[in-house]
């Protein structure tokens, strides 16, 4: 009986914290695992930095990219870097970071987040 809860007491917390994050607006290279990860470490930033735990949220650009390209197959099969800016409201204000990926054939790489200066 004890475990039952445990588990359920466990579960409860996993989905409170998921709901904390915000959905990414915008435009992303980034598969739903890594944009996943880049929120990750930006909420970290923001907890480190400013003692912020809210995020409410995030719009993602890839300023290079020509609008007509912008698309959920456009960077597919791309090779080379991606250079994103996400513009993210914490605690009500707005910061911007820089997100580098690597694109290898169609698979995406995070490569690091870090506020933009």
């Amino acid at each position: 009986m004890f475990f039952r809860k445990l588990v359920y007491v466990g579960s409860i917390s996993v989905l409170a914290s998921c709901a904390s994050m915000p959905k990414v607006t915008g435009y992303s290279s980034a598969p739903p695992e890594i944009r996943s990860e880049v929120l990750s470490r930006i909420s970290e930033i923001e907890k480190s930095d400013r003692n912020c735990v809210n995020l409410s949220a995030v719009n993602a650009d890839d300023p290079a990219l020509p609008q007509f390209m912008k698309g959920p197959n456009a960077r597919a099969f791309s090779t080379g870097p991606v250079r994103e800016t996400w513009v993210v409201t914490a605690c009500g204000a707005q910061r911007k970071y820089l997100v580098a990926l690597m694109g290898d054939h169609g698979v995406m790489q995070l490569q690091s987040v870090e506020l933009a200066k």
